[in-house]
C-alpha cells in the first residue's frame, strides 16, 4: 500500500483495523469502545504536546538575539 493519505484519514483506517481485530479476537463491544476512546485521548494529548512545542512562545529567531552590536 503506497498511497499517500492525510494523517486524519490514516488514523481512521488504522483505528478501524484495530477495532476489527479486537472484535475478531472476541473482545466485547463495550471493551472495544473503551479502548478506542482511551487511544483517542492519548493521541489528542500527544497532539496537544506537539502543538505546545511548536508554539511561537519561547521560539528564538536566528540572528535576532538583541540589539545590533551588543
Amino acid at each position: 500500500m503506497s498511497a499517500h493519505v492525510p494523517l486524519g484519514s490514516a488514523l481512521a483506517i488504522v483505528s478501524a483495523a484495530y477495532e476489527e481485530a479486537m472484535r475478531e479476537h472476541g473482545l466485547l463491544p463495550g471493551t472495544i469502545t473503551m479502548i478506542s476512546a482511551m487511544a483517542a485521548r492519548h493521541l489528542d494529548a500527544l497532539e496537544s504536546d506537539d502543538r505546545e512545542r511548536r508554539s511561537p512562545q519561547g521560539v528564538r529567531t536566528p540572528g535576532c538575539d538583541g540589539p545590533a552590536g551588543g
